[in-house]
């Protein structure tokens, strides 16, 4: 009797090793993909807001660097910049959740407020236009991160993928 059995449970663990380990190792390969994908993504949006912040200046509120208390502002190195962030910010929507996105939708808003806008009348105006895009973009990355580096949600996932090879057990095992 405990030939049999130990021969039964010997048969049942190298199938559900058969049957799992294929679709485990295809779990963490997208996971791996997603997450070099969107660390990708992350560089690159860091990369291009430190040029839009090298861009703007530290004196972007005083209009003294980018002349944008003037009509003489770099208009074409506006719309390049501008043209690289869609690019970027496109590919983030297809990458991160919808509530990460909504986050960069509110820095985005901004971003078009300082990019393309001549200064508030005020320098106490500017200076709050200026700190606003600063918090928003703030907001953003840290949302982005922790969505990078968010285990609960791929802990589910492999739970998942589990309970689909358990599932995809049961069923070869009810047809026979």
């Amino acid at each position: 009797m405990s030939i049999a059995l130990s021969f039964l449970i010997g048969i049942t663990s190298s199938l559900i090793t058969v049957l799992l380990t294929p679709r485990l190792q295809h779990l963490f390969w997208v996971r791996q993909k997603r997450f070099d994908l969107r660390a990708k993504n992350l560089e690159s949006m860091h990369a291009l807001s430190a040029k839009i912040f090298e861009y703007l200046g530290p004196d972007w509120a005083t209009g003294e660097l980018t002349g944008a208390g003037s009509q003489d502002r770099d208009t074409k190195s506006e719309d390049a910049l501008a043209r690289e962030w869609r690019t970027v910010t496109d590919q983030t929507r297809f990458l991160f959740s919808k509530n990460a996105c909504d986050q960069l939708a509110q820095f985005n808003s901004k971003l078009s407020r300082v990019l393309f806008h001549r200064l508030p009348d005020t320098p106490e105006g500017a200076y709050e236009v200026w700190d606003e895009f600063v918090r928003a973009r703030d907001l953003s990355f840290e949302m982005l991160y922790k969505e990078l580096f968010d285990y609960h949600a791929e802990q589910k996932s492999v739970r998942r993928a589990i309970g689909s090879g358990i599932s995809f057990i049961r069923h070869k095992l009810s047809r026979k």
